[in-house]
């Protein structure tokens, strides 16, 4: 910070704790409520600690098991993660009774009562400040991203006396409520928005079920000339300028997220079996994540697909659009995920895809249900969108408290929030 407010003290935070500690390392932690409960690195999530996400260790004596157990108002960093942006988040220990033990991707933190409030250390912790201190810390080796205890001692704080940081902390616990209480309505609003796509579809291919449309399979739908196909074994790296790569994360809401796909270089496919999209193909993911579809557009043709999705050609009497929304039918999710086999990762062989059957009837009805299922979901995408702006606006706001916060800007008054949405731009 550039600009100290009036009686606070900057520092680092080895100045205002009394350890940092690395965790235990359990070799064979289970599931099985026998031994001392040992949190998982998951237990730290949007600066909160859940004390149920837990594994037990057993052979541990009283001694280790003192040594590890984290307290109330201690406070957890993320030391290790597969995923970098989890690397360095916070929580602190909430009041429990129990005797929980930390592993060694967690690093615990005490701080000193008598210079700081772990709350406020806790919120601290969450500034985009402390933030842009840690990112450029961290390392990833073998996939996985981490920190060390030196760099959390490092961390920059700033802090009034005790008392000040009491009113800090209650001024913004009271505006984050009141975030936190929209945001868990934007949650439940898109939570319902995608249990209504899914009543529609079902209630659409449960309509024609009934009225006993011949079932045909999805191999009988492909053109005689055509066969449905893996995509290539290896995408390979991103190569700006290259051809387009669908992957199965690119495939969201029955959609292609087409200006953000991967590129790999001309030719890097010619070593292994291919799928050169044309516009108008379903694609199905068959690997990870089974059962997304979409159907391609006519500006990807040309592009390629990732070996987890399949691509699967329509014959002129079937609407590929009809066919993309049938495959995402709960009845025939379902079927798809039975359907898959463990392997490394959950997979749907090419002669399950073939002989799934879906409710075929005349192409004139095949556009009639698309276009109602078309005009639900749009209007559905419209209030996600809205959901997801909704969202983007409150952690903005929340960014911009936090940042109010530890600058001192905070009164307590109704105006505390105008400048807060003028700092986020909102």
């Amino acid at each position: 910070m550039s600009r100290l407010p009036s009686g606070w003290r900057a520092g680092i935070l080895s100045d205002v704790v009394s350890f940092v500690r690395n965790g235990i390392f359990a070799r064979r932690p289970t599931d099985e409520p026998d031994g001392v409960p040992i949190l998982r690195i998951s237990a730290v999530r949007d600066g909160k600690l859940d004390l149920s996400a837990r594994k037990y260790v057993t052979g541990l004596d009283a001694a280790t098991t003192s040594k590890y157990a984290i307290k109330p108002d201690d406070l957890l960093f993320a030391r290790y993660n597969g995923s970098r942006d989890l690397v360095g988040r916070c929580a602190r220990v909430p009041d429990h009774d129990e005797v929980i033990v930390h592993p060694d991707k967690l690093i615990r933190v005490v701080p000193r009562g008598d210079k700081i409030d772990s709350r406020f250390l806790a919120l601290l912790a969450e500034t985009q400040e402390v933030r842009r201190f840690i990112e450029p810390r961290i390392k990833t080796t073998a996939g996985q991203s981490g920190i060390t205890g030196k760099d959390i001692r490092e961390i920059p704080v700033c802090y009034p006396h005790i008392a000040e940081q009491r009113r800090v902390v209650d001024i913004l616990e009271d505006h984050l409520s009141r975030l936190n209480a929209a945001t868990t309505t934007l949650d439940v609003l898109s939570s319902r928005v995608t249990a209504l796509r899914w009543s529609v579809l079902a209630s659409e291919f449960a309509e024609l079920t009934a009225t006993n449309w011949p079932t045909c399979s999805v191999e009988s739908l492909v053109p005689r000339d055509r066969k449905i196909a893996y995509g290539v074994l290896v995408p390979g790296p991103d190569v700006p300028g290259g051809i387009p790569m669908v992957r199965v994360g690119d495939i969201r809401d029955g959609a292609v997220d087409a200006p953000n796909l991967k590129r790999i270089a001309p030719g890097i496919d010619a070593k292994f079996p291919r799928t050169r999209l044309r516009g108008g193909e379903v694609l199905l993911s068959v690997v990870g994540t089974i059962g997304r579809t979409a159907v391609a557009p006519t500006s990807l043709s040309g592009a390629n697909v990732a070996r987890a999705v399949a691509v699967i050609p329509t014959r002129d009497d079937v609407s590929p659009y009809y066919v993309s929304y049938a495959l995402q039918a709960p009845a025939n999710q379902r079927q798809l995920l039975n359907s898959a086999h463990e392997v490394a990762r959950k997979t749907l062989n090419l002669e399950d895809v073939r002989r799934i059957g879906l409710p075929i009837p005349s192409r004139c009805q095949q556009d009639r249900i698309v276009a109602r299922i078309d005009a639900v979901l749009a209007e559905l995408g419209r209030i996600k969108a809205a959901a997801a702006t909704g969202n983007r606006r409150s952690e903005g706001l929340r960014r911009a408290l936090l940042d109010a916060a530890f600058s001192g800007r905070l009164t307590g008054r109704a105006s505390d929030m105008d400048m807060v949405e003028e700092m986020a731009g909102v």
